[in-house]
């Protein structure tokens, strides 16, 4: 196999010195080529690099913030993308059951199997997870804009976004803003306290957005939340959501679509695979069909 693997240092489980040089040591073997991401930007430059090389996998040992980095570099390419998860949520590898031990996953990448799977793009920036607007944009600001909780709660990252969201709970000024969203059905014009588009059914590991979604459909799921009154309103919503039955809630709107754009009365942030991606007041999102090949467990493998 002609592989090269790609640390992120600053990857959740990877903040420990111990961990980053069992990494390093498993990843040592026939074949293998191992560089280290050292500042915003640079594992792109070493994917891009390695797909010019002909590398036919990237390993990526990272979380969901690193995979987005380097999905310009590998969208439509020919090399297979494989994951040993390390970061806060890891959500794109939950979705597709690859192992969070780091030998299991090393055994999957030698012996999985390669599916193409979608990308969604924003204003033609790609991610591969959930992304959108409004109350989970905040907790992933609040969260970038905190990094000594990553430092304190190492391994620990569904707790970091709990506690970015009480953070944004505890604003009871919030204010939720009127969008007009266009799809395959028509205008529709709405004020919201979130909106999410998604390819994988779990948001920050925990949260169960699209509970039912599997597999590339040829479409994306959306979910709407209405505006709340008050921090302690949009406390059954949050528990719905987390026990995966939030689409119940009259206060909850689901709908699946192959196009959406969106248009705000004032600059929003939109974020995608845990990282804050842009601000803007238009957003077009589109859907890439089969855009990456992943390895994953084959017939029989880790569940």
């Amino acid at each position: 196999m002609k592989a090269l693997a790609i640390i992120n240092p600053k990857s959740g489980r990877l903040l420990n010195e111990t961990r980053r040089r069992k990494i390093q040591k498993l990843l040592r073997e026939p074949g293998v080529e191992i560089h280290w991401a050292t500042y915003p930007g640079h594992a792109r430059e070493i994917a891009r690099a390695a797909v010019n090389s002909g590398f036919e996998t990237i390993i990526l040992a990272g979380g969901d913030g690193t995979i987005n980095e380097v999905l310009p570099a590998m969208a439509y390419s020919k090399s297979r993308l494989a994951i040993i998860p390390v970061g806060r949520a890891n959500d794109l590898a939950v979705h597709y059951r690859l192992p969070r031990n780091e030998r299991a996953a090393l055994e999957v990448i030698r012996n999985g199997d390669t599916r193409a799977i979608d990308l969604l793009s924003v204003n033609g920036r790609y991610f591969a997870t959930i992304g959108g607007l409004g109350m989970p944009a905040d907790v992933i600001r609040v969260v970038s804009d905190s990094p000594r909780w990553g430092r304190s709660i190492s391994g620990s990252g569904a707790l970091i976004y709990l506690l970015g969201l009480g953070k944004v709970l505890r604003r009871s000024s919030k204010h939720c803003p009127t969008i007009c969203l266009t799809d395959g059905k028509g205008l529709i014009e709405v004020t919201w306290s979130s909106l999410m588009v998604g390819l994988v059914s779990n948001l920050g590991k925990y949260f169960r957005i699209f509970p039912t979604r599997n597999g590339s459909t040829g479409r994306f799921d959306v979910c709407l939340i209405d505006a709340y009154p008050h921090a302690a309103a949009f406390l059954p919503t949050i528990l719905s959501l987390f026990r995966g039955n939030g689409h119940g809630r009259s206060n909850v709107m689901t709908y699946d679509t192959s196009n959406l754009e969106i248009d705000s009365e004032a600059p929003l942030l939109f974020f995608g695979d845990g990282e804050i991606l842009e601000q803007n007041v238009r957003f077009r999102i589109k859907l890439h069909p089969g855009a990456i090949r992943l390895v994953v467990p084959g017939e029989g493998g880790h569940s």
